[in-house]
């Protein structure tokens, strides 16, 4: 069952019908600075109390092979001890993740595009507008895909996240709730039309074409991500940070257009496990896309704030361990990126002679295992 106070509620219904509002839906939103600090003291009380122990100890960073992985992110100190440490007898660095960085406004390729689309936007946007909001969702059953399309049109949302499989392990985990590319199918006043259908190593992007009640049609565009296994969680975290970084170009993209779309609806199967991962991760990469990367980071109490607008996101131990992992990747890739910035500038500097043609430099990598490639002649 959804969490009552922040569940969505159907409209367009029979009023009539007890129930008819329902879906097993929740809006989550990362709270404005303003609202943490109101969050603060109430925090305090209940970590005193014990009551945010979430079960799960933090993870040391390391590699994928297990060996500790801090000598290649750079130092991570922590900055105070929170008061849940302190309860738990633990160093801070376990729990929050400090790049020291002395340029604070350097960003990747797909950060600075980001922001500048933002940024472009017509219309004015207040604090709440900068945290972006979601929809956490289970997969469609078979009597549900009328509701998830009511749902989608009544929210304005544009941009959809699919994170399973229709089948894994010989199990139904999603009703397909799509027609065929350049078919059409329709479910109560929801029609449906997938214009186009393409994919990558990771993932499949749909387009649809959504018709509701005769109103003006809108364009929906549904990211299916193919990779995350049947058992455990990915190997490689910089599949989902490329993903992820997708999305949020394209959601970028339609502010941009001025088409003012609602928030990004998240699926897998139950709508806790991989869902909430994936909304943990974005919310940290959007905090330090807004504060810079040498913010205070503290994933464990993220977790508990979207846990309070659903419960159970999150679900397991391997996905709670991978959102610090996922968190490490991308700052490193970042400060990867810093170094090979300033190795440029003092080659430029060196060399100012020179004259340099535009076909002369390389790209700057998007992950760490594209910059380890080129360095090593890949």
């Amino acid at each position: 069952m959804a969490v009552d106070h922040t569940r969505v509620k159907l409209k367009d219904v029979d009023s009539s019908v007890p129930g008819a509002d329902y879906i097993n839906a929740n809006y989550i939103r990362q709270p404005t600075e303003a609202e943490q600090n109101d969050m603060s003291s109430s925090s305090e009380n209940l970590t005193q109390s014990g009551s945010l122990n979430n079960g799960y100890s933090q993870p040391n960073a390391t590699n994928n092979n297990g060996t500790n992985g801090n000598s290649n992110v750079g130092p991570m100190q922590p900055t105070k001890n929170c008061s849940s440490c302190l309860l738990l007898n633990k160093p801070c660095s376990q729990c929050s993740l400090k790049a020291n960085s002395e340029m604070k406004h350097k960003r990747n390729e797909s950060i600075t595009s980001r922001m500048q689309l933002q940024q472009q936007s017509p219309h004015k946007r207040d604090e709440k507008d900068m945290f972006k909001t979601y929809i956490a969702t289970q997969g469609c059953l078979t009597n549900t895909i009328q509701d998830f399309w009511n749902m989608i049109w009544q929210e304005n949302t544009r941009v959809i996240v699919m994170t399973t499989k229709e089948m894994e392990r010989g199990k139904k985990k999603c009703e397909k709730y799509w027609p065929d590319p350049q078919q059409s199918k329709e479910w109560g006043h929801a029609r449906v039309r997938c214009l186009s259908e393409t994919s990558t190593a990771d993932y499949t992007l749909r387009e649809f074409l959504l018709s509701w009640r005769g109103q003006e049609d809108r364009k929906i565009y549904q990211y299916h991500f193919q990779v995350w296994p049947d058992h455990g969680v990915p190997a490689d975290p910089g599949c989902v940070l490329n993903f992820l970084q997708d999305v949020n170009t394209r959601q970028a993209q339609l502010q941009l257009e001025g088409l003012m779309p609602g928030p990004i609806c998240v699926h897998c199967s139950a709508g806790i496990g991989r869902t909430g991962t994936f909304i943990v991760i974005d919310m940290i990469l959007d905090q330090i896309l807004r504060q810079g990367h040498e913010c205070e980071i503290d994933i464990q109490r993220t977790i508990q704030m979207v846990r309070s607008q659903r419960s159970g996101m999150v679900q397991t131990e391997a996905q709670y361990k991978f959102v610090y992992f996922a968190v490490q990747h991308y700052i490193q890739t970042l400060l990867q990126r810093k170094q090979a910035e300033q190795q440029s500038l003092q080659v430029g500097r060196e060399y100012t002679n020179i004259k340099s043609t535009s076909d002369s430099q390389l790209p700057l990598p998007r992950t760490v295992n594209d910059l380890n490639n080129s360095l090593s002649g890949k």
